[in-house]
């Protein structure tokens, strides 16, 4: 990331919200959270309440097997606004 973008970035930020500029805001945003480490806002577990699952096939079982890996491998997770915190 440039040096520019982490200098004037966040007042850039503010000032394109502040002027209803959403896409540009977004854009903003994106680039600010790329100098961000991805491990501070990734799930880290998935808990299922099983007594609330119905009885399933083993295809649908492999296929929710298969959701929770690929959420657990490839996932970044960020609240809006939200510092770089365990949330639990």
């Amino acid at each position: 990331m440039p040096k520019s973008i982490a200098a004037i970035g966040p007042q850039a930020l503010t000032l394109a919200q502040a002027e209803g500029l959403e896409a540009h805001a977004r854009s903003i945003a994106a680039r600010l959270n790329a100098r961000t480490d991805p491990v501070d806002f990734r799930l880290s577990a998935i808990t299922l309440d099983e007594k609330s699952v119905v009885q399933r096939s083993r295809a649908i079982e492999q296929e929710r097997e298969i959701a929770i890996y690929d959420l657990l491998e490839a996932n970044v997770f960020k609240p809006d606004g939200s510092p770089a915190a365990p949330i639990i």
